[in-house]
């Protein structure tokens, strides 16, 4: 985990799309993590873990360290997800 404090990514049309906050972190270690292009970008904010589109490796990624900060993990949907990666 990176804790860079902000998530850009550059849209289909060129353009970038960039959001800041102290609470985003990205994963370089996720197997489909690519520099130029996708990646898995974590938050952390009032107790929640969330990360758009998670897949089960996220997911199993979200988990732990929610375990560690006593949290909740949440989808891009605000669904919320138990320690085996079904939605609650």
């Amino acid at each position: 985990m990176r804790r860079d404090g902000y998530a850009e990514v550059r849209a289909p049309d060129g353009t970038t799309i960039r959001m800041e906050d102290e609470g985003l972190a990205v994963w370089t270690a996720y197997c489909a993590h690519q520099e130029n292009g996708k990646r898995a970008w974590f938050s952390f904010y009032r107790g929640s873990i969330s990360c758009n589109n998670p897949d089960a490796e996220i997911v199993g990624k979200m988990w732990r360290i929610a375990q560690q900060l006593s949290a909740v993990i949440q989808g891009d949907e605000g669904e919320l997800y138990d320690e085996h990666g079904q939605p609650r």
